[in-house]
């Protein structure tokens, strides 16, 4: 019977296609073979350089292996790749604020400002229309409830808002552990504005210096909300 390692390396040496490849290297990543993975993986980006699902897996599989360097350099074309697929987001949005469609119109443009928080035209229309929003957050759609958003709010000194939308990530997903320990933290903090009485921290709105592990720990979960990525 032929030893199903060497079936997965025949399937990769015969012109799979970007799906097969994907699928064949992460069996290959789940058995811990990481070395073959980050070899046949890097030749084939040269193949297939926009293929998201494809860079994510490289920068996880440096990481595993501890080559920070690599993981870099691949997070940041990954990063690259997503922000170009990001925009049309914020046209949406726009359309949509344009009509008074104002709770579907906030969660796309606080989509859009994760990945550019820098676009200070989609801030204003971001506050604008959430301030037009009688009951605030709370109606926020399940669908883009995301533990991006959830932190979005919170750097915007938005605690009560970052807490309903991990609740709703919590709602779809109970047993993650790591949005579980999350909400419990800003819980935490909002009991303890409560009984100091002075209200959520207002937080820095310039993005601080990241430890490099921290940045690369984040590229991975905004590719895996890019619904379209194919």
């Amino acid at each position: 019977m032929r030893d199903l390692k060497d079936t997965y390396l025949e399937i990769l040496d015969h012109g799979p296609s970007e799906h097969t490849v994907v699928i064949v290297l992460t069996k290959m990543k789940e058995t811990g073979r990481l070395d073959e993975v980050i070899r046949k993986g890097s030749g084939f980006l040269r193949q297939y350089p926009h293929n998201l699902h494809l860079r994510s897996l490289m920068v996880e599989s440096f990481l595993e292996k501890g080559f920070i360097g690599r993981a870099l350099a691949e997070g940041k074309e990954l990063t690259s790749l997503i922000n170009r697929l990001v925009p049309p987001y914020k046209a949406v949005a726009e359309h949509l604020a344009g009509q008074g469609k104002r709770m579907e119109a906030a969660p796309l443009l606080a989509y859009y400002l994760s990945h550019h928080p820098e676009d200070q035209e989609a801030l204003a229309l971001l506050k604008k229309t959430e301030s037009e929003i009688p009951s605030g957050v709370e109606e926020l759609p399940v669908d883009f409830a995301t533990p991006t958003i959830a932190e979005l709010y919170y750097e915007q000194g938005q605690i009560a808002a970052a807490i309903t939308a991990y609740e709703m990530v919590l709602d779809k997903d109970p047993d993650n552990a790591e949005v579980s320990r999350r909400l419990q933290e800003l819980r935490d903090v909002a009991s303890k504005d409560a009984a100091d009485s002075q209200g959520p921290i207002e937080r820095a709105r310039h993005p601080s210096q990241e430890r490099l592990i921290g940045i690369l720990e984040r590229w991975l979960p905004k590719i895996r909300e890019i619904k379209y990525a194919g």
